[in-house]
């Protein structure tokens, strides 16, 4: 069943379950049996709406003694405010409070390439925050209450090669209703296994000399729904917690996905061409094929900016091969 959106930090659990020339059946026929189903005319038969994918994450707390780092209640008062409008100076300053970005690579396979991107907050999300800006259930946001005089940083932990794949088809042939997006979030085992490395690489950096030289704990609370079934602290307990705090980052792509016109999986082009179809070409973050390994923005920037070059027939620049 598709995930409500108004509920994207419920994650549900799967398996990857079908075979590659299964999916390349599918993708040959389902669009052209989706559209009939609407009754809307079939130009081309192309598997629009595949393969999509986003980057998610989720947070570690860690609490200190140390007056650098920011409580919510902090952040919010008016001398904190004050500060900014008066000298334009303390943690207004920062966009959403990130000052720190880090790549980590967790998987031995691939000790080369980063798998995790780590941000860092100078302040500890409350239960505002977990439930309006990081769109967690609110039932389970209040387990973060308490947390507003707490002085501490937050980490958050984004996986950044999702291998788990959704869907978006169409409600109806009504263009301003919403259409029906199916994530799949973590339908691939693998993606969990990401996120769970992240949780004890959390774990070993407050034995770190920086973080020791802070007095940086880390914070977390144990969540009663996965005390169940699991021990506290075991991979179980943290593939559950996982389930219930992982958060979306709004990094969607894939769904018209770009290559070789020979390739069935592929809607577009090289030149952004929609196959099948003339004077069409689709330049967003859609026809990204695979994830890539940071923010969709200036990616997005150069996908429109490559795409008004082909149009105009402007060549490349010639490749700096000296330097």
């Amino acid at each position: 069943m598709p995930i409500d959106p108004s509920l994207s930090s419920c994650i549900r659990r799967g398996s990857w379950c079908f075979i590659i020339s299964s999916y390349f059946n599918a993708v040959r026929n389902w669009t052209k049996e989706h559209l009939k189903s609407h009754g809307i005319p079939v130009v081309a038969d192309l598997p629009l709406g595949d393969n999509l994918q986003d980057h998610i994450s989720f947070v570690s707390y860690y609490k200190t003694k140390q007056l650098v780092f920011n409580s919510p209640n902090k952040t919010k008062s008016f001398w904190t405010l004050a500060r900014y409008l008066t000298t334009k100076s303390g943690v207004l300053t920062t966009p959403g409070g990130a000052e720190s970005v880090a790549f980590i690579s967790t998987d031995p396979k691939r000790p080369e390439y980063p798998d995790l991107e780590i941000i860092g907050v100078d302040m500890l999300f409350n239960e505002d925050a977990i439930r309006d800006r990081l769109g967690i259930d609110p039932k389970y946001a209040k387990h973060y209450s308490g947390v507003n005089d707490m002085n501490g940083f937050t980490l958050l932990y984004t996986l950044l090669r999702p291998k788990s794949r959704g869907t978006v088809r169409l409600k109806s042939t009504d263009a301003m209703q919403h259409p029906v997006i199916d994530p799949r979030y973590f339908e691939n085992k693998e993606d969990v296994d990401s996120l769970l490395r992240g949780i004890r690489f959390s774990q070993e950096l407050t034995k770190t000399k920086t973080f020791k030289s802070q007095e940086a704990e880390l914070f977390h609370k144990p969540f009663s729904p996965c005390l169940e079934n699991c021990k506290f602290d075991s991979d179980e307990y943290w593939r559950c917690y996982i389930g219930y705090f992982t958060q979306v980052i709004f990094h969607s792509t894939g769904t018209c996905k770009m290559g070789r016109t020979e390739d069935p999986t592929t809607v577009v082009d090289p030149r952004l061409r929609v196959k099948g179809i003339h004077g069409l070409r689709v330049a967003d973050a859609s026809i990204i094929p695979s994830m890539i390994s940071g923010n969709t923005n200036a990616p997005c920037i150069m996908i429109g900016e490559k795409a008004a070059d082909m149009i105009l027939g402007i060549k490349p620049p010639t490749p700096l091969s000296h330097l």
